[in-house]
């Protein structure tokens, strides 16, 4: 079967601050939509959605700069071809040299380079770029695996490319509900709402009535939370960053009161007039931000409980429990 054309979104360079579509860049790549003999447990994809998730953020950081280890390889971290060439490797007239991804923008120089130089030149092709990578709404083409079948709809983790083969293990279920939107399945139905869900309901295990605090408020995990304790009859206070996010949190996500945290200067006091001058907190949910943490840890007494939830550094990530 020929080969057909497959878009891939790769890092043009580590990220610093708001990711900006410049940061990126589409590339083509090419795949045979046709598993090859006798693959077993291994499925087609024809990608249909891209869930931008907010633990990928993390991912887009150089890894020096950032609380975990980057596993995004952007463009800008491969040598230039005459500076990695002449100054880098500095060779003599004579050697061999190997270049891999040499059919590249940056290889192929190389080699034509190490050519002018009198060098032997061995290239090899095919190696380039991976990648970003993240939960993906994909529609099955072809499976190797007996729980699926082509024409499938499932939500698992994948390139983001059009097109990809990957283990059924990346697959995290099937989609059976088709009477909304497939897009829900990249936010409220996906590993946004699921954070939210599982780390306020399950977690949390809240009561109506219940005095709720949620730190990165506006975000993908936060605004959920929010929205789901306010449906639950809780009071429900929120902590943002900006003005914009503010208005959001009371405008639209229905909050019933929002802390600006870049404009107080006592956050601790801040946190007492929204949170604590209300009936007694039950719950907070906030996430790691060291000061706001530090704020709300130190109204752990014998009768708090701290509990892990699972999550992301800017957003859900832990849960304090309040009991009288």
């Amino acid at each position: 079967m020929a080969q057909v054309s497959n878009k891939q979104v790769i890092l043009k360079d580590y990220v610093s601050g708001f990711p900006k579509e410049s940061d990126m860049n589409i590339i083509d790549s090419t795949i045979t939509l046709k598993l090859p003999e006798g693959s077993n447990d291994v499925v087609l994809l024809k990608n249909l959605y891209l869930s931008c998730d907010p633990h990928m953020r993390a991912l887009m950081s150089n890894p020096k700069d950032s609380l975990r280890p980057g596993n995004y390889t952007p463009q800008s971290v491969r040598i230039t071809a005459y500076g990695g060439f002449f100054e880098v490797s500095a060779p003599k007239k004579g050697e061999n040299v190997f270049v891999s991804a040499a059919s590249g923008a940056v290889g192929q120089l190389v080699g034509q380079f190490a050519k002018l130089h009198g060098c032997y030149v061995v290239g090899s092709a095919g190696s380039k770029e991976k990648p970003l990578a993240g939960y993906v709404v994909s529609k099955v083409l072809e499976s190797g695996h007996k729980d699926y079948t082509e024409g499938d709809l499932v939500w698992g983790f994948t390139n983001w490319e059009e097109y990809s083969i990957v283990p059924a293990a990346q697959i995290i279920f099937k989609i059976e509900h088709i009477d909304v939107p497939l897009s829900y399945y990249t936010g409220i139905l996906g590993w946004s709402g699921m954070t939210a869900y599982v780390g306020f309901f399950e977690v949390g295990t809240p009561k109506k009535g219940d005095n709720v605090f949620v730190s990165a408020a506006s975000g993908a995990v936060g605004q959920l939370v929010g929205q789901f304790a306010k449906l639950h009859s809780c009071y429900v206070v929120g902590s943002a960053g900006s003005k914009e996010k503010i208005d959001l949190l009371k405008n639209k996500f229905g909050y019933d009161e929002s802390i600006n945290y870049k404009e107080e200067h006592d956050l601790d006091a801040a946190l007492k007039r929204s949170v604590y001058n209300s009936p007694a907190v039950e719950k907070t949910l906030f996430s790691i931000f060291v000061d706001i943490k530090s704020i709300v840890t130190a109204f752990i007494v014998t009768r708090d409980r701290l509990v892990t939830g699972g999550g992301y550094q800017f957003n859900v990530s832990q849960a304090l429990f309040r009991r009288h």
